[in-house]
């Protein structure tokens, strides 16, 4: 019997349980799996449908099953679905020729709920003509689950049967805990360099903040809090961390990632430019110095996020 996340497949019906390319790194029996899938994957032809929020790693995903591929000199195409005319599905059509469902290589169409019912009404019928008019492999992802989808009447049944012979599920951040503190480092230790700070190893009590958190954005509030920690170190980054949830909706719906990475991005902003501003006592120069910003940029900054005006001590 399956657990809720057993990261197993099946085939005709929705069942692989296991999270962008750093969402199929870790050592959890999860991210273990879902690196054997996306191998097994890769040497079949089948259509596949990945389900999972925003920020799990759907389209690393779609990615590794392509480049493990037969087809992986070909080109690899994202789709997004809510800009799709159903003309770019219509061999029939001008646009045709521009759709890269026309063309060899591996087409992941991203955020399948968001299809018009006249694009799937086309879609469904490219993928069922038997002279193959199609030419792409097609993959497929969804932040809601197809049933239901499908009740809700956003999808044909048809076009789940036919994107999704094969189903993946990809838990969240959440749900892989035993993988946090990995990826943060991970993410902590790229960013550092790229900042040019020292790694100052996680002591407990960050490992803890971590691995007890939401993260409702899943990768995206990740990334941002790496690049805090980077920045700031453990002690000063508790607070951002604890703080992380303001900037999400208290329910559970979906909202667009890039709205909440946008959100969560803005007040890491707002913190480490608070932090550097204390660390140099009120000096704004100094302060955006180390920022590697200009003093007009961050004069702009704090405005913009009406922190109190800081002493402004050897600016000129």
């Amino acid at each position: 019997m399956q657990t809720m996340y057993s990261a197993a497949m099946t085939f005709g019906a929705p069942t692989v349980e296991p999270d962008e390319s750093i969402a199929l790194e870790g050592n959890s029996p999860v991210a273990k799996r879902l690196r054997e899938i996306a191998s097994t994957l890769a040497a079949t032809d089948l259509p596949v449908l990945i389900i999972g929020e925003p920020g799990t790693g759907t389209e690393a995903l779609a990615f590794a099953i392509h480049s493990g591929s037969r087809i992986t000199q070909q080109p690899f195409t994202v789709v997004t679905c809510r800009s799709v005319v159903p003309e770019q599905f219509d061999p029939q059509s001008s646009l045709w020729s521009q759709s890269a469902l026309s063309r060899p290589g591996t087409v992941l169409l991203s955020r399948l709920n968001n299809l018009s019912q006249a694009s799937q009404c086309t879609l469904a019928k490219l993928l069922s003509e038997e002279s193959r008019p199609c030419a792409a492999r097609v993959l497929a992802s969804s932040e809601i689950e197809l049933e239901t989808t499908a009740r809700k009447t956003w999808l044909r049944e048809d076009l789940t049967r036919l994107l999704g012979q094969v189903i993946v599920r990809i838990p969240p951040l959440r749900h892989r805990r035993e993988d946090i503190v990995f990826l943060a480092e991970s993410m902590v230790e790229r960013y550092a360099a790229a900042f040019n700070r020292p790694v100052a190893p996680m002591d407990a009590q960050m490992k803890k903040a971590l691995e007890g958190h939401s993260w409702q954005g899943n990768l995206a509030d990740l990334e941002v809090v790496a690049k805090v920690i980077a920045l700031l170190g453990n002690r000063e980054s508790l607070s951002f961390i604890h703080n992380l949830d303001k900037s999400h909706p208290k329910n559970d719906a979906i909202i667009p990632l890039k709205e909440a990475a946008r959100a969560a991005s803005q007040a890491a902003e707002r913190e480490v430019i608070q932090k550097v501003l204390f660390r140099n006592g009120g000096n704004r120069k100094r302060a955006a110095l180390q920022l590697e910003i200009s003093y007009k940029a961050l004069l702009y900054k704090i405005k913009q996020f009406g922190l109190s005006p800081a002493s402004d001590r050897g600016a000129s």
